[in-house]
C-alpha cells in the first residue's frame, strides 16, 4: 500500500528542513558574499532582510511540506488526516527550533546568536500552536475524542496542556514584567511535553508503518536527536552555573578557566543623572568576572534574588583586566531595583554573566573594502557603538568613523566622550535640563577639543553639540544634513560603501532610517550594511 502514500511525500517534512537549514546556516557563515541590500534593516522584530529571508525559506519548506502531505494523504477521514500532518509539522519545527538554539550550531559556523533567535523563536511558536492544535482537534468532536485518547492521543493531550500553560505564563511574563521564577519553571514544561509528544510520534509511528513504509519513523527520530541535544546542553549550563555560584561563595577571585556561564561580583554601580533632584537616570555597573568580550560583543546579566529574567547589554571597552564595564538606562525594572538598593548591598553581590555573544563584521568592511562607517546612537545605546569603535584601528578611527550621540543624561559624557573623541567627525545632541553641566565638562579644553572641522553651533560655542528641547529627539532632516556632512567630506577619498550603524531608542532609529533613505549618494558611493542594534527585538 506504499503507492497510496508514496515514500518521497513521507519524507517532504525531512527533505525540505533539512535543505533549508543547510541553506540558511551556509549563508549566514558567508555572509561577506551576502549582498548589501540584504543586510539592511527590516521592519517588525527583524533585524534584518537577511534575517527575515532566512525565516521566510524555513516556513515556506515547512508549509511545502505541510501541504505535500496534505494532498498525496489517502483522502480518508480528512479530520484526521489534518490532525496528523499538523503534528509533523509542529514536530519538525519544535525540531527545527531545538537546532537552531544549540549554542554550538552558532559557534562552529560563526554565526552570533541573536542572528537565530528571532528565527528559532517565531519558527518556535508556530510549532506549538501546531501541536496544541494537533492536541486539541480531536474534541471538537465527539464522536472522535473518547477514541483519539483510547488509541494513544491521550499523551497528545497533555503534551497539548503543558505546551499551553508554558506559552500562557509566557504571555503574561511578557506583559507584566515580574514573576520571572514561575515563567522560568513552567520555561522547563516544554521538555516533558515533547517527550510526550515524542512517544506519540513513535507509537503512531508503528501504526503507519505497518500500512505505508518504516520512512514515518524520521519524524521521530530527528526529535529525539534534537531534543536530547538541546536537553543536554541546558544540563550543561545549569551544572556549570551551579558550580561556578558554589565556587564564588567559597572565594572573592574570579576563575579564568571557568566556562560559561560565569558566576561573578559587582565591583561598583555609579548613579548617573541629569538633574539630581530627580534621582539617577542611567548607571554605570563595573562586574569583577573572568570573560574577555571583543569590541561589539554582549553579555546577559542576571542577578539572583531578583525575581527577574536575564538581559542583554553591551559591554563597554575597559582598561582593567578582569572589569566589565555597562552603561545601562535607568528605566528597567532590574536598574530601578539596583538604583534603590544601599550601596554597601550591593558592592561584591552575586550577578550571573552568560556570554559573550555576537559577531562584529565591521572591522572587516571598513578595512578591505573602501568604506566609511556612520554611526546615529541615542542614550545608552551609545554602548554598543563606543564598543564596535575600540576595535577599529587608529587609522580607521580617524579617517573613516562618524559618530552622532543623541544623549538626555549629563553625567553620562564623562564615561562616554573619551571614548567616542578621537573619530574623524563627531556631532552631540543634548536635550536634558542640565546645559550648565554640559557646557562646563568642555570648558576646560575649550581650545584643545573644539579644533574640530565640525559644524559649527553658535547656542553653544561648540563646534559638535547641539542643544535641543527638554527630551526631544532629533528628526530626519537634523540626521539627514549630518549625513550628508560625513560623507561630503570623504567624497575625495574614493570611498565606495557607506555603512549605518544605528542604535537608540525606537522614535531614534526611525528617524535615521527615513534619513539615510532620504540621502542622495554620488555616482560611485553606494549604500552599505544598514544595522539596527536593538535588544527590543529579543523574544523576552
Amino acid at each position: 500500500m506504499a503507492s497510496t502514500f508514496p515514500v518521497i511525500a513521507q519524507l517532504s517534512f525531512a527533505v525540505c528542513t533539512l535543505l533549508t537549514l543547510v541553506v540558511v546556516l551556509l549563508a549566514t557563515g558567508l555572509r561577506k558574499y551576502i549582498p548589501f541590500c540584504l543586510k539592511r534593516p527590516c521592519r517588525f522584530v527583524f533585524p534584518s532582510r537577511a534575517v527575515l529571508l532566512g525565516f521566510t525559506l524555513i516556513l515556506g519548506a515547512l508549509i511545502l511540506a505541510t501541504v505535500i502531505q496534505l494532498i498525496m494523504y489517502p483522502p480518508r477521514k480528512p479530520i484526521v488526516v489534518v490532525c496528523i500532518v499538523l503534528g509533523r509539522l509542529g514536530a519538525w519545527g519544535m525540531s527545527a527550533t531545538l537546532f537552531l538554539s544549540l549554542r554550538p550550531v552558532a559557534h562552529f559556523f560563526n554565526i552570533g546568536l541573536e542572528r537565530m533567535i528571532i528565527i528559532h523563536g517565531l519558527i518556535g511558536i508556530i510549532a506549538l500552536l501546531a501541536s496544541i492544535v494537533h492536541g486539541i482537534l480531536p474534541f471538537y468532536f465527539k464522536r472522535s475524542a473518547s477514541g483519539a485518547l483510547r488509541r494513544g492521543g491521550l499523551e497528545a493531550a497533555i503534551g497539548c496542556g503543558l505546551l499551553l500553560l508554558s506559552l500562557l505564563f509566557a504571555i503574561v511574563y511578557r506583559l507584566y514584567p515580574c514573576g520571572y521564577r514561575i515563567f522560568r519553571v513552567t520555561h522547563w514544561l516544554v521538555y516533558p511535553a515533547s517527550c510526550l509528544f515524542i512517544y506519540h510520534l513513535y507509537a503512531w509511528g508503528k501504526v503507519f508503518s505497518k500500512t505505508y513504509s518504516p520512512a514515518i519513523h524520521v519524524t521521530f527520530y530527528v526529535f529525539i536527536m534534537c531534543l536530547g541535544l538541546s536537553f543536554l546542553e541546558r544540563l550543561r549550563e545549569l551544572y556549570v552555573a551551579m558550580r561556578q555560584w558554589l565556587g564564588t561563595k567559597r572565594s572573592t577571585k574570579a576563575d579564568d578557566e571557568c566556562s560559561n556561564p560565569f558566576c561573578c561580583r559587582i565591583e561598583a554601580l555609579k548613579p548617573l543623572s541629569d538633574d539630581t533632584s530627580r534621582g539617577p537616570t542611567a548607571c554605570m555597573l563595573s562586574v569583577r568576572c573572568p570573560i574577555k568580550p571583543s569590541p561589539g560583543q554582549w553579555v546577559y546579566l542576571f542577578l539572583p534574588g531578583m525575581d527577574i529574567m536575564a538581559h542583554a547589554y553591551s559591554t563597554l571597552p575597559s582598561a582593567s583586566d578582569g572589569i566589565i564595564h555597562f552603561l545601562i538606562s535607568g528605566k528597567g525594572l532590574m536598574t530601578r531595583r539596583l538604583l534603590d538598593s544601599p550601596s554597601n548591598a550591593i558592592i561584591g553581590k552575586t550577578v550571573m554573566v552568560q556570554g559573550p555573544y555576537g559577531v562584529n563584521d565591521l572591522p572587516r568592511q571598513l578595512t578591505y573594502h573602501k568604506s566609511y562607517c556612520i554611526f546615529i546612537c541615542g542614550g545608552t545605546g551609545v554602548a554598543p557603538v563606543a564598543s564596535n569603535i575600540q576595535g577599529f584601528p587608529k587609522s580607521i578611527i580617524r579617517s573613516s568613523v562618524s559618530v552622532l550621540w543623541h544623549f538626555y543624561n549629563a553625567d553620562s559624557l564623562n564615561v562616554i566622550y573619551p571614548l567616542i573623541n578621537e573619530v574623524h567627525q563627531k556631532r552631540l545632541i543634548y536635550s536634558g535640563c542640565n546645559t550648565k553641566k554640559v557646557a562646563s565638562f568642555f570648558l576646560d579644553d575649550a581650545e584643545d577639543e573644539f579644533s574640530s572641522t565640525g559644524e559649527s553651533d553658535d547656542s553653544t560655542g561648540v563646534p559638535f553639540l547641539t542643544y535641543l528641547d527638554n527630551h526631544s529627539i532629533p528628526d530626519a532632516k537634523q540626521l539627514e544634513r549630518f549625513i550628508q556632512s560625513s560623507i561630503g567630506r570623504v567624497a575625495e577619498e574614493k570611498i565606495t560603501h557607506v555603512h549605518f550603524f544605528l542604535c537608540g531608542p525606537v522614535g531614534l532609529t526611525d528617524n535615521a532610517t527615513k534619513a539615510i533613505n532620504a540621502v542622495k549618494l554620488s555616482d560611485g558611493l553606494g549604500l552599505g550594511t544598514v544595522r539596527i542594534e536593538n535588544f527590543h527585538m529579543l523574544p523576552w
